[in-house]
């Protein structure tokens, strides 16, 4: 029988969802280097030369997704193994993303 419930190891506290509780398997995403780039890449771009307060970056972005993908999938009674890889799908959508790299697809799709 499996639990209804996630191990939560620890939490990172988010300006917009409050505290984000996550599990040993997404501590150790969090915690790699290549997660970590994340904190260095602007999730808005350019968009704080405009906004000066506009500083949220592509980590703290992910982990609120993760956030979200959980609340919907608590909300769509997902087995707990579902809900992990939801959670997971959330976290990781933007680990391969580049700075600037929606302004820049353009060009760079020229390139190609």
């Amino acid at each position: 029988m499996e639990s209804n419930k996630l191990n939560f190891v620890g939490k990172v506290l988010d300006n917009v969802h409050g505290f984000i509780y996550y599990t040993g398997t997404e501590e150790k995403i969090i915690n790699s280097n290549l997660f970590k780039r994340l904190q260095n890449i602007k999730q808005l771009s350019i968009v704080n030369w405009v906004f000066p307060g506009s500083e949220h970056t592509r980590y703290i972005h992910s982990l609120g997704v993760m956030y979200i993908c959980d609340k919907i999938a608590v909300q769509l009674n997902l087995s707990i193994e579902d809900r992990k890889i939801v959670r997971l799908a959330g976290l990781l959508h933007d680990i391969g993303h580049y700075p600037l790299s929606h302004v820049g697809e353009f060009p760079y799709k020229k390139i190609l």
